[in-house]
C-alpha cells in the first residue's frame, strides 16, 4: 500500500510538471480551467510565463467543503484564501456562487465575472424520439434527473411525496449514484413502490423531460442547475426546492415554474395543480440562456 501511494503521488506530480512545461511552450495567452486542475495551475502561475488564467468555479465552495471535511484545509485555507487571487478572471455561474466566493475572500471582487450556463435549444428542439412513459388521463407525470447523492435531495422529495399518496402521480428518477439503495429503501418505507421508479442513466433524457408534466429539482444546493434549463427548453415547468445555486435566477414564478420548500407537502400539492404555458416557458429560457448569448459572454473574456 505504501509503495502504491508513493507511486500515485509521483505520477500526480509528474503530470503536473508535464502540464506546466507544456503550457509554458505554447503560444496561447489564456488558460481556461476548472476544478482541481485549475486550482493546481493557479498555484504554479508564477511558472507559466505570464499566461492569463481564467478559472471557472463549479459549485458553492463553502457548501462543498462541509460535505468533504478532508478537503477543508487545502480548498478553504490554501486555494480560496490565498491561491485563487493568482487567477486573472474567475467565472461564477450564479449570484449565489459569486457571493459564496466573496465570503471566503473579498479581495477577488474585481476578478469575478458572472456567466450562467448555456442550453443548446436547437439540439433539444430537434429531439423527437418518444419515451416509454405511459400517459394516463388524470395522472401527473413527474421527472427528476441527477446523481443519486445527498446534494440532490431525493430523500427529501420521496418523504414529501409519501405524504401525498392520495394524489394520482408517478415520479421517474433518472440517474445513478451512491445513495440508490438507500433511496429505494425509502420508497418502500413510504409505500411508493407503484409511484416512484428508478430508470438509471439515459443517453437521451430529453424524451423523458418532454413526457413530463413537471420537472422536480429537489437539490439542497447547486452550482447552476443545467437540467433545470433543459426542462424549460422542453417547455416543462419546474418545481424547485429553495436552494442556493442560481435557481432563483432561472425560475420566474407563474411563467416557468415555482420555488417552494420541498419539505412542505401542502406547498408541493398546490404547485402540482398550477397550469403553465409551454411556449412562455421556452421563451423565458431562450431569451436568457440560449448558447449564443452565453458563448458571446465567454468570447468577451478573451478580449484584452
Amino acid at each position: 500500500y505504501e509503495n502504491n501511494f508513493k507511486n500515485r503521488i509521483f505520477n500526480f506530480l509528474y503530470k503536473i510538471l508535464k502540464a506546466v512545461f507544456y503550457i509554458r511552450k505554447t503560444e496561447a495567452k489564456y488558460i481556461y480551467c476548472q476544478l482541481l486542475l485549475g486550482q493546481i495551475l493557479s498555484f504554479f502561475k508564477i511558472f507559466l510565463k505570464g499566461k492569463k488564467i481564467i478559472y471557472r468555479e463549479t459549485n458553492i465552495p463553502s457548501l462543498i467543503i462541509k460535505l468533504h471535511k478532508w478537503q477543508e484545509f487545502f480548498v478553504n485555507k490554501i486555494f480560496y484564501k490565498f491561491v485563487i487571487k493568482n487567477c486573472d478572471i474567475i467565472v461564477a455561474q450564479s449570484l449565489d456562487m459569486k457571493e459564496g466566493l466573496l465570503k471566503i475572500n473579498n479581495k477577488i471582487k474585481n476578478k469575478i465575472v458572472l456567466i450562467n450556463n448555456p442550453v443548446d435549444l436547437e439540439v433539444i428542439e430537434q429531439e423527437n424520439e418518444s419515451s416509454d412513459i405511459r400517459r394516463e388521463k388524470g395522472k401527473i407525470i413527474l421527472v427528476t434527473i441527477g446523481r443519486l447523492n445527498y446534494q440532490k435531495g431525493y430523500d427529501i422529495l420521496i418523504e414529501t411525496l409519501g405524504k401525498l399518496n392520495d394524489l394520482n402521480f408517478v415520479l421517474y428518477i433518472l440517474g445513478k449514484g451512491e445513495e440508490e439503495s438507500f433511496l429505494r429503501k425509502l420508497v418502500k418505507e413510504n409505500n411508493l413502490d407503484e409511484k416512484v421508479f428508478f430508470l438509471g442513466q439515459k443517453k437521451n433524457p430529453y424524451k423523458y423531460l418532454k413526457s413530463a408534466d413537471f420537472f422536480i429539482s429537489s437539490s439542497r444546493f447547486e452550482g447552476f442547475p443545467n437540467v433545470v434549463l433543459e426542462a424549460g427548453a422542453c417547455g416543462i415547468p419546474v418545481i424547485a426546492n429553495n436552494y442556493l445555486g442560481g435557481i432563483n435566477e432561472i425560475i420566474i414564478p407563474k411563467v416557468n415554474g415555482e420555488i417552494i420548500d420541498i419539505k412542505n407537502s401542502e406547498l408541493l400539492r398546490m404547485a402540482l395543480n398550477r397550469k403553465y404555458d409551454t411556449q412562455k416557458i421556452k421563451n423565458s429560457i431562450k431569451k436568457r440562456y440560449d448558447k449564443r448569448i452565453i458563448i458571446k459572454k465567454f468570447e468577451n473574456l478573451f478580449l484584452d
